[in-house]
């Protein structure tokens, strides 16, 4: 999937998320979702544009105790989907040194 396809969500310390980037990206408001299961909530929706000239971008997604990275990079116009350990070295290397504890440190071979 690539960026564009993606929606994310935020209310409160819930359910929220951060984006990291080589270059600062933006995120706009879309929506505003009321949730009245249990309680009247309201759920903001959000895409992220990322700067014309970033070549990655992650977003870290936090629901309730949980926590999720979905990697994107940039292929021509649009930001596809790679699966955390398939990121490029250079790419992952360049994200540990700009952000050390956003991902895990790759296992060590035995």
């Amino acid at each position: 999937m690539t960026l564009s396809d993606y929606r994310f969500y935020c209310c409160g310390s819930e359910l929220n998320f951060s984006m990291f980037s080589d270059v600062v990206c933006r995120a706009r408001y879309l929506d505003s979702i009321e949730m009245t299961l249990l309680s009247e909530v309201r759920v903001d929706v959000y895409t992220i544009e990322p700067a014309a000239t970033s070549r990655w971008l992650v977003v870290r997604h936090t629901e309730d105790e949980g926590i999720a990275f979905k990697c994107f990079v940039r292929q021509g116009d649009n930001f596809v989907e790679v699966e955390e350990q398939l990121l490029p070295s250079q790419i992952r290397a360049e994200i540990i040194r700009l952000f050390p504890h956003l991902l895990p440190s790759p296992a060590l071979a035995a």
